[in-house]
């Protein structure tokens, strides 16, 4: 349920964002001064907040909504059980996307009384005006989230979607730039679906040496070549596979450009011309890959659209 108020015009309106209010306040110091120092500006006493209206743009701005996605999205994270660095995801992976629903992790809080809901305290404010929220400590936020984390997942038994999501990673979850996973699920895709029959280390040594006049074959130390080596061999071959446009706009897209920027570096008029081009990359990567990721099924349901 929405939170109403009186604009200056005389008329009631809805109080965009104030649902947010109490988790606002739970957020340590610490983390909103790195994500957006200026919210600190928040008055800590919801009465003063309702009754200036420098106070009520704070809390209706997109940042004030987008800092409480972004730091509860930090918060739960280390709580889900998958990596360290949820950096290392796109916003396609969907365990991503749940981590960036904070909606889940404050009715949580809410039904497990950890924070009152916002419409409580401000309906509070007619007989106790002095409500203040002072800031929560790191190490005591720290515990709460692994408690609401844990909480959630029973309640909406999550568990077996998280590993369901774990065992099966597509090459849109990663983030374009390189990590150890990212790599590593290349390498497993890559020998899962090679064309090659798979033969043992020791039967390539002997046929290395066969081949190289008794040379050995040494085995490097680190893994870092492997996986570079295996990486480059996987975009090297799917690039072969595009053509000079289309090279152009995956490489700006893995840059992280925006598909209207990319139209402008490539010269197309709208932004819709590359999002059909990255259509049809994804189709010869499903052809290529030999997995469906669902863009032949979009292109069909695209044109069906435009013939109705």
């Amino acid at each position: 349920m929405s939170i109403q108020i009186k604009r200056l015009d005389g008329t009631l309106g809805v109080f965009e964002n104030a649902e947010y209010l109490t988790a606002f306040y739970s957020i340590p110091r610490e983390l909103l001064e790195k994500a957006c120092p200026d919210l600190l500006k928040v008055s800590r006493f919801p009465a003063q907040i309702t009754r200036d209206w420098t106070q009520i743009e704070l809390v209706e701005s997109d940042r004030f909504k987008q800092a409480i996605i972004e730091i509860y999205a930090y918060m739960v994270w280390t709580y889900l059980g998958i990596s360290p660095y949820k950096e290392i995801y796109s916003g396609y992976d969907p365990l991503y996307k749940l981590a960036h629903q904070p909606d889940y992790w404050i009715k949580t809080m809410i039904d497990e009384k950890i924070i009152m809901d916002s419409h409580t305290v401000l309906s509070l404010l007619m007989d106790t005006p002095q409500i203040f929220f002072e800031f929560t400590s790191l190490e005591e936020m720290g515990g709460v989230m692994k408690y609401t984390v844990d909480k959630t997942i029973e309640k909406l038994n999550l568990k077996p979607v998280i590993e369901c999501i774990q065992q099966n990673r597509c090459w849109e979850d990663f983030d374009a730039r390189d990590s150890k996973q990212k790599t590593d699920f290349f390498r497993k895709w890559y020998h899962s679906r090679t064309a090659h029959p798979m033969i043992s280390l020791e039967q390539y040594q002997e046929e290395y040496a066969e081949r190289n006049d008794g040379k050995e074959f040494d085995i490097p130390d680190s893994t870092d070549v492997e996986d570079e080596a295996i990486t480059q061999e996987l975009i090297d071959s799917f690039m072969k596979e595009l053509t000079e446009k289309q090279k152009q706009i995956l490489n700006l897209r893995l840059e992280g450009r925006t598909y209207e920027e990319i139209a402008q570096r490539v010269g197309y008029k709208t932004h819709s011309a590359v999002v059909k081009q990255m259509d049809k990359i994804g189709q010869k990567f499903e052809t290529f890959a030999g997995v469906d990721y669902g863009f032949n099924e979009r292109a069909q349901k695209r044109k069906a659209s435009a013939k109705k």
